[in-house]
Order: C-alpha cells, then sequence, then structure tokens
C-alpha cells in the first residue's frame, strides 16, 4: 500500500492517465472528444491514488488495469473490446518507455528507485522524460495517421467503421 502526495496525483498520474489513454486510442483508430478524454483522464488518476493507497502492490496493477478499460469504455464509448485493446496498448507501450527511463535517471542520479519515489518533486519529475517521448508518439500517429487497423483487420469494425 502506497500513499502518494497530491502533487504526484495532479502533476504525474493524470497527465499519464490523458497519455495513455490518447495513444492507445490513436493506435486502435479511435480519434476521442478531448472534453471526455480528459475527464476519463482526471477520473482514472485520482481511482489510482485510492487503489494504490488501499491495495497490496501487484493487485494495485490488476484494478488500475480494470478501471482503465471501463473508463474507456464507459466515458468515451469505445466498444468494450476497443478498450481492452487500447488500454493494453497504451500501457504496454508506456512500461516500454519507463524501464529504460527509470534506469537511466537513476545512473544520472545515483539514486535506487526507493529514493526516487520517496522524494515527491524527484517523483515528478520521473515521470516527464517519459511523457515527452508517448507525446512525441502521440503527434506522430496524429500527424501521419498512424493506426494498427490495417495490422488487425477487425478494429474498423470495432470502431464501427464497417457495419456487418
Amino acid at each position: 500500500m502506497e500513499t502518494m502526495p497530491l502533487n504526484a496525483i495532479l502533476l504525474g498520474l493524470i497527465p499519464e492517465a490523458l497519455l495513455l489513454i490518447y495513444l492507445g486510442l490513436i493506435l486502435i483508430g479511435v480519434r476521442p472528444d478531448m472534453k471526455k478524454l480528459i475527464f476519463a483522464a482526471i477520473v482514472q488518476g485520482i481511482l489510482v491514488y485510492y487503489i494504490r493507497r488501499h491495495t497490496m502492490f501487484g493487485i494495485h496493477l490488476l484494478l488500475q488495469y480494470v478501471t482503465l478499460i471501463l473508463l474507456i469504455w464507459a466515458v468515451l464509448k469505445v466498444h468494450i473490446l476497443g478498450a481492452v485493446l487500447s488500454a493494453s496498448i497504451g500501457g504496454g507501450i508506456n512500461i516500454l518507455i519507463r524501464g529504460p527511463m527509470l534506469l537511466l535517471i537513476q545512473s544520472i542520479t545515483g539514486l535506487s528507485l526507493g529514493d526516487i519515489l520517496y522524494r515527491p518533486w524527484l517523483r515528478i519529475f520521473s515521470f516527464y522524460p517519459r511523457f515527452i517521448i508517448l507525446s512525441i508518439i502521440i503527434y506522430l500517429c496524429v500527424k501521419y495517421n498512424c493506426t494498427l487497423e490495417t495490422e488487425m483487420n477487425f478494429l474498423p469494425k470495432i470502431n464501427g467503421k464497417i457495419r456487418s
């Protein structure tokens, strides 16, 4: 169980949720309404705070994943399979970036992961290199209309672009 400071929620968890949801949806070919996206990110950030505060390590990841899927489905009105895929894709890319970024931050600062997480502002700073990379990926996907729709033939059907 973990208690996160308010600044980590506002400057870390909410922007992270926004980027993950947006990237996952873009990659499955969904262009979300920005107001709904921001609302879902705020709710997810708050939920993650309470999930981390009241559940054991490991279980919190499963609960965060489930709440992310449910928010994408309920707030952004994405087909449930699309919500699962977008949460998985966004989360997977985030994990692939998070590991190397944390190692880089640890090597630059000489601090352990525990030290980084214990220091509120350093913890927030550790989010931002990843946010920059995710933002660049999102920008490029939007600019060049990159989606996984051609690789995953069933996505247009899920997104309602093909009626059967």
